[in-house]
């Protein structure tokens, strides 16, 4: 199931204009999303994930706060950094 929007603030539990703060768009231009008055773009789907990285690290429920598709998404990404990591710092 491909993700939407409103999939995505649902799942973490947000009012529209709480997500639309954290994407950095105007209440409008996100209810127009939403409801596809305007195409949804990669570049809003991209700030909608970011947005949900964001609220999640400022939660006390860390990646809990967020749907479980992009908390996973999320756990790959911080695995990826470590490995990363590992190889750099290794002799």
């Amino acid at each position: 199931m491909e993700d939407t929007l409103k999939d995505l603030r649902t799942g973490a539990n947000l009012t529209k204009p709480e997500f639309a703060r954290a994407m950095g768009v105007p209440l409008r231009t996100y209810e127009n999303l939403e409801a596809g008055t305007t195409p949804v773009r990669q570049i809003h789907m991209n700030a909608a994930y970011w947005a949900l990285v964001l609220l999640a690290s400022k939660s006390p429920l860390g990646r809990g706060f967020m749907p479980l598709n992009v908390a996973e998404v999320v756990r790959k990404a911080n695995l990826d950094q470590s490995e990363k990591k590992g190889r750099i710092s290794a002799p």
